[in-house]
Parts: C-alpha cells; structure tokens; sequence
C-alpha cells in the first residue's frame, strides 16, 4: 500500500460549517432529534456530535450537505470540527462532489515514517 501526504489549497468560495457553532448546534439539535431520540441520546451537543455515535455524526452531515440555496446550489463544501482526541485540532471534511482546490505537493510516506507512526500511536491503529 502506498501512503500519500498532500497539501492542497482550497477555493476561498467554499464555505464550510462550523460543528461547535451554538447556532449549528441548535439547528442540529431540533433537526436531528429523532435520530437523537432513536439512539438513546437525551440531547445533542458538540459531545454528541463529535462523539462515538457514527450514526448521528453521520446524519449530521448528510442534513448539512443537502442544504441548498434559493438558486438550488449547494450551500456549504463541508464541516469544521474539533477532533475529539485532541480540541486544539482542528478537522476540515470536504464534501467530495464540491471540492475546489489546487495541489501543491504530494508526497509518498514510508511505513516508518515519524508522523505516521505517531498518528497511529495516537489512534491505536497498526501500521503494516
């Protein structure tokens, strides 16, 4: 397997969701609460959300991606979140049907990589 690190700069004319936004959080939070109600959740807040609940996360995305404008373009190119293993990181997930950027390298990353090996140590995955 090949392992690839890229780096890539983004369309300033994406517009991205803020996760851990109060007014996300409560658009979500009536929005989704069946979903919350069905999963045992009593409420939903940026714990529930970022939390190990893939459904919920899941439909939180999916209810932010089909969000439209009066012209019936698509709204937002994707989230913004913190990772729940670390709050100062921050996490950008980019809807792959919006997508607007430009590369700017690609590299191969070896199995003994230093930043792989941490990740992976950090997320308790094996690398082969």
């Amino acid at each position: 397997m090949v392992r690839r690190l890229g780096a890539t700069i983004l369309s300033p004319r994406m517009f991205f969701v803020d996760i851990g936004n109060a007014r996300t959080l409560s658009v979500l939070r009536s929005t989704l609460a069946p979903i919350a109600a069905a999963l045992g959740l009593p409420d939903i807040d940026l714990g529930a959300v970022a939390g190990p609940s893939r459904r919920l996360t899941q439909e939180a995305a999916r209810f932010i991606h089909e969000q439209h404008d009066r012209s019936g373009r698509p709204r937002y190119a994707g989230i913004r979140y913190t990772s729940r293993l670390d709050r100062t990181w921050e996490c950008w997930a980019v809807f792959d049907d919006r997508l607007h950027h430009h590369v700017t390298r690609v590299d191969a990353i070896g199995a003994r990589d230093p930043g792989l090996r941490e990740a992976a140590r950090l997320l308790g995955v094996r690398v082969s």
